[in-house]
């Protein structure tokens, strides 16, 4: 399991026409600068689809925040590409899982992908340590505020074979995972 400060894993993924090997490993407040270039690197749509909205950059303060988390009530993972990285440079960010508590047992899941590396896997490599953290810290439920027309979002909390449960409000859709495998007996995915 990827606990702060701990370990890691590493992770074979596609890019152009090569295969890159990728470090998946808790986020460090160390990541800032890298963090920002990653937001920067994501197409419109996918701040969309992750926001809500669009924004061109993370201020240093947001970034900030986001790289502080204490393992526990907040936890993120990020999937970086050390290779080819020139002395000095910030290692490359190519994909960002953080779970924020909102409730004993339950919390709010994010995951985005750069572009190059959409529909290759990593999305739900960086969830399966996200989950390993989450289950190690009591957390049974993940959920996750999804537009309708984010169907990769969808495909990947529905190919993560836990039992989920949906709830459509507008463009919205409220998805919870089950981590302990119990789902109501009403649930279904839509």
């Amino acid at each position: 399991m990827l606990c702060k400060n701990e370990s890691f894993r590493r992770v074979q993924m596609p890019h152009a026409d090569q295969t890159v090997e990728l470090i998946i490993r808790p986020i460090k407040p160390t990541d800032v600068p890298a963090l920002q270039i990653h937001y920067k690197r994501l197409s419109s749509e996918w701040v969309f689809y992750r926001f809500y909205g669009f924004k061109k950059e993370l201020t240093e303060e947001e970034a900030q925040k986001l790289c502080m988390v204490d393992g526990h009530y907040q936890a993120a993972v990020v999937a970086i590409r050390t290779q080819n990285q020139p002395t000095g440079q910030p290692d490359e960010i190519e994909g960002v899982a953080r779970y924020y508590l909102t409730e004993p047992g339950i919390a709010e899941v994010s995951v985005v992908v750069c572009d190059a590396y959409q529909g290759h896997g990593l999305g739900k490599a960086l969830l399966e340590e996200l989950i390993k953290i989450a289950r190690h810290n009591h957390i049974d439920c993940l959920d996750a505020l999804v537009l309708a027309e984010n169907w990769h979002m969808h495909h990947l909390l529905h190919d993560m074979r836990y039992p989920l449960t949906t709830k459509i409000s507008g463009p919205v859709v409220a998805v919870r995972v089950h981590l302990d495998g119990i789902a109501p007996v009403s649930a279904s995915y839509k």
